[in-house]
């Protein structure tokens, strides 16, 4: 199932595990900023599985702001810009012996991809879906 965010009209990837009418258990692939609000939720009780550090895939943020091809067009080009030059100066820090948790400060958290699951009661998961 794809959910929207709804201040932010964007999306992200939820695998329904087991849903009854009680209790939702879930995998979610979304943006890492989003996956932080799960993780800070304690009802929701999500446990990170996945984060990809570096490369791709990262989620390209739409603006819910514009209509206009040549602004979201350029829109998406800053950030592929940005995305290869964050990821150079990671890839620099990890040859030259940074640590990873100093290098990884270098990635745009809000746009690199994670995965979490979760266990909760599933008006617990409606809740929070109605707040992002």
């Amino acid at each position: 199932m794809i959910y929207p965010v709804n201040k932010t009209k964007e999306y992200f990837n939820v695998e329904m595990i087991s849903d009854n009418e009680c209790y939702t258990v879930a995998r979610i692939d979304a943006p890492r900023n989003i996956i932080r609000k799960m993780l800070a939720c304690p009802d929701l009780n999500a446990k990170e599985v996945e984060t990809v550090e570096s490369g791709y895939p990262y989620v390209f943020r739409q603006s819910a702001d514009t209509g206009d091809n040549k602004h979201s067009y350029e829109w998406l080009q800053k950030q592929k810009t940005l995305i290869a030059a964050c990821s150079e100066v990671y890839k620099w820090a990890l040859e030259n012996g940074i640590d990873e948790e100093t290098a990884r400060s270098m990635l745009p958290e809000g746009m690199q991809k994670s995965t979490v699951e979760i266990e909760c009661h599933r008006d617990v998961w409606k809740k929070f879906l109605s707040e992002l």
